[in-house]
């Protein structure tokens, strides 16, 4: 299967990365209210959903969140909306705008690959975000790698601290899984 940085370049350039998203964003809400209806324990469960910058930041996605959200009888707290760090430093005016109207309304958010961006520590903090995912790259070398352990540490205290949630992405082994777990790294996502 093609990595998403291999086909959303090409999805952006080519102008139909909206309607990508937005197909993603429906097809999503919808997978979950059928899981929510089949089994009992997806009745609390969340659906994550990654948006491309140019769709976040466009003045529709805020009545696309909600109509699908509506159209599928799901709460707002049901969605939670990844973006990457660049998604929010290339736009910062509408950006911020959207993320607190999303925050307002319940939708969850969460910064995607956190760690390998340019965002701003002080810019997190006036952003109402609820999770902070920790980029592959740390996880997968902070056995080997010192420097990656610390930062991977450092960004799960940073999310404890400002009472956010965090995820490790690309968790492939047990050792990784304890060490995250150890330093009270609340979600691990990856194929362990």
């Amino acid at each position: 299967f093609p990595e998403p940085h291999d086909f959303i370049p090409l999805a952006e350039e080519m102008s139909i990365i909206r309607d990508i998203d937005y197909l993603v964003l429906r097809e999503a809400a919808r997978q979950l209210k059928v899981w929510r209806k089949k089994f009992e324990l997806a009745k609390n469960i969340k659906m994550n959903i990654n948006l491309s910058g140019i769709h976040f930041n466009s003045t529709a996605i805020l009545a696309e969140i909600g109509h699908v959200l509506k159209d599928n009888k799901l709460s707002n707290d049901s969605l939670q909306i990844e973006l990457t760090e660049g998604v929010i430093m290339d736009n910062t005016g509408r950006s911020t705008e959207i993320f607190h109207v999303l925050s307002q309304l319940g939708v969850h958010i969460s910064i995607d690959d956190f760690g390998v961006g340019y965002l701003s520590l002080c810019r997190l903090t006036k952003l109402p975000v609820d999770m902070l995912k920790i980029d592959r790259g740390f996880v997968q070398s902070m056995i080997v790698d010192s420097s990656s352990l610390n930062i991977t540490r450092a960004i799960i205290d940073l999310a404890h601290d400002l009472d956010m949630e965090v995820i490790a992405e690309g968790v492939e082994t047990q050792g990784q899984f304890q060490i995250l777990s150890r330093m009270g790294c609340h979600y691990a996502q990856g194929y362990y």
